[in-house]
């Protein structure tokens, strides 16, 4: 929302409308995030086929997982040497 606003040129009135705002965006992507099931990570990334495998960085290895549904994702697997 914040950007949205200053992107159109609009800047928010005082600290505490921007400290609103930025709440009420963060609630908003809170209440859109999916969370996925082991089983159904497991199935998308086919038991993590290391031809799926993406990449690897500083959290874990990367695998593209594709949903029942068509749709491909990420699917990071944290490995224990991860900062925290």
């Amino acid at each position: 929302m914040i950007r949205d606003m200053t992107r159109a040129g609009i800047s928010p009135a005082s600290r505490a409308d921007r400290v609103e705002l930025e709440q009420a965006e963060f609630q908003f992507s809170v209440a859109n995030v999916r969370v996925f099931e082991s089983r159904d990570l497991i199935v998308a990334t086919d038991k993590f086929n290391p031809g799926r495998l993406l990449g690897e960085g500083r959290l874990g290895r990367v695998y593209k997982g594709i949903l029942e549904d068509g749709q491909v994702r990420a699917v990071v697997t944290y490995s224990k040497c991860s900062p925290k």
